[in-house]
């Protein structure tokens, strides 16, 4: 009597073409299940719980959809990194800031609904079978490609897309506005960047490992008053110079991508 749902835990993607979907892929899966069609009738399948956006499930328990990005999904969005992308991608190099795993798994349950005979042979008697299911979403690597020059090359959160080119102070007032000391004869400062984290920070830049970076300021009055050049970020690939991020990954090979991972 009744219905039973006849597998739990993963499932796979039945439409490929790689069992575990990929970001912004279509996935399709035919809940595995068991109808006593003689006795009952099924009026539903729904699915609740951490459903991957742009998955549904239809009246004949097939879980379908394209599947959204991490960058989409509220339960892996919500867990990626919040600082911005440094310039030379010293604070993520591994992720370039997104969500972090190779991998989210979606658990959700999945709940078929029916109605079955009773006594007089009248299907009003209702029932429900529920199962867990997970959905395992697997990182589309271009996607790291696509945010990191898109980043890099046309700025987005909290981040410009330039930095400060900095070759040391060329006068006396540079000099001694990063703490050195100027010689005329020589015109030649004693230092060549700060040498101290409060200095280094006053100024704009980064101190780490003991050293001050001043590529990371983001200021272009801060870059221009200690001797550096306010510089707009680029990529050379064959020669040609970029500075647009789709006109670099259309020039790479990444124009399919680009429509795919949208929004990333």
């Amino acid at each position: 009597m009744g219905v039973s749902i006849d597998e739990s835990g993963l499932i796979n993607n039945e439409a490929g073409p790689k069992e575990n979907p990929r970001e912004r892929e279509y996935f399709e899966h035919q809940i595995k299940h068991t109808e006593d069609a003689k006795n009952c009738e099924i009026t539903g399948w729904t699915i609740t719980g951490d459903v991957p956006q742009g998955i549904s499930i239809d009246a004949n328990g097939v879980v379908k959809g394209t599947i959204e990005g991490m960058w989409e999904q509220a339960s892996t969005n919500s867990k990626k990194p919040s600082q911005y992308v440094e310039f030379d991608l010293r604070n993520y190099p591994g992720t370039n800031g997104r969500y972090e795993p190779n991998e989210y798994d979606f658990v959700f349950t999945t709940t078929v609904s029916w109605i079955e005979k009773n006594g007089d042979g009248s299907c009003v008697v209702p029932g429900t079978t529920t199962e867990t299911h997970i959905v395992k979403l697997i990182k589309d690597w271009d996607g790291d490609v696509l945010l990191l020059f898109r980043e890099v090359l046309d700025g987005g959160n909290g981040r410009l897309p330039f930095h400060c080119k900095y070759s040391g102070p060329s006068n006396k007032d540079q000099c001694e506005l990063i703490g050195g000391t100027w010689n005329d004869e020589y015109s030649y400062c004693s230092i060549g960047t700060p040498q101290t984290q409060s200095k280094c920070e006053e100024l704009g830049g980064t101190w780490e490992n003991g050293m001050c970076n001043l590529a990371l300021i983001q200021q272009q009055n801060q870059c221009e008053i200690i001797g550096g050049t306010w510089t707009k970020n680029s990529v050379i690939l064959n020669g040609i110079e970029y500075t647009n991020g789709d006109d670099y990954l259309n020039a790479a090979g990444y124009a399919g991508k680009i429509s795919k991972l949208n929004g990333i």
